[in-house]
């Protein structure tokens, strides 16, 4: 007689897997704290982050996709830009809520991840070989990121007979325009 000795192995869930779960625990958790009248830009701002419309920078900016416009994105932190802003409780549109579930998933989904994907609650403390992941002794040096401008303005102008191109950039047209139009009135056409 042979004796086969089975063994099963839970798969792991993958990264993807793991933020994906972290950003739907954390939006629960933000529906049990926020009030009522922000729960459908709650769900909004669930449906940006879940399509990867938001793209964090490393200083704690998010460009934010538009829920209405394809291709436009709102530059994020502590305000948003984008009307509803000015109408949402607190300033909380769907952009900015966004921004912060995307923050905090990513935080809880490291975590996780750290922590051999055990769950990190006062159940279940964080383990010594994560919090190095979590919070490493030597912090990683910051780079600075390059933001592409949403509005920018090119010319050519003769400063000192030498043929130059300016570039003018900002986040909204008409400001780029009337800068671009003060600095071309000092140089005549050639």
């Amino acid at each position: 007689m042979v004796t086969v000795l089975e063994t099963t192995t839970t798969p792991q869930p993958t990264v993807s897997e793991t933020y994906r779960i972290a950003l739907q625990d954390v939006t629960t958790h933000a529906k049990a704290q926020l009030p009522v009248p922000l729960h459908k830009r709650l769900a909004s701002a669930y449906e940006i982050a879940a399509s990867g419309g938001v793209v964090m920078h490393g200083d704690d900016v998010a460009s934010v996709a538009s829920r209405t416009t394809a291709g436009r994105y709102y530059k994020v932190n502590g305000v948003c830009q984008c009307v509803d802003a000015s109408h949402a409780p607190q300033g909380l549109c769907a952009h900015r809520l966004a921004r912060g579930l995307v923050r905090r998933a990513t935080q809880v989904a490291a975590a996780r991840i750290a922590n051999g994907n055990a769950p990190v609650t006062p159940e279940h403390s964080v383990t010594s070989d994560a919090v190095e992941v979590i919070a490493p002794a030597t912090p990683e040096t910051p780079s600075t990121p390059l933001y592409e401008s949403p509005a920018s303005a090119n010319a050519f102008i003769l400063v000192a007979g030498h043929k130059v191109q300016l570039t003018v950039r900002g986040h909204d047209e008409r400001d780029v325009l009337a800068r671009m139009a003060k600095v071309l009135a000092q140089y005549p056409a050639a």
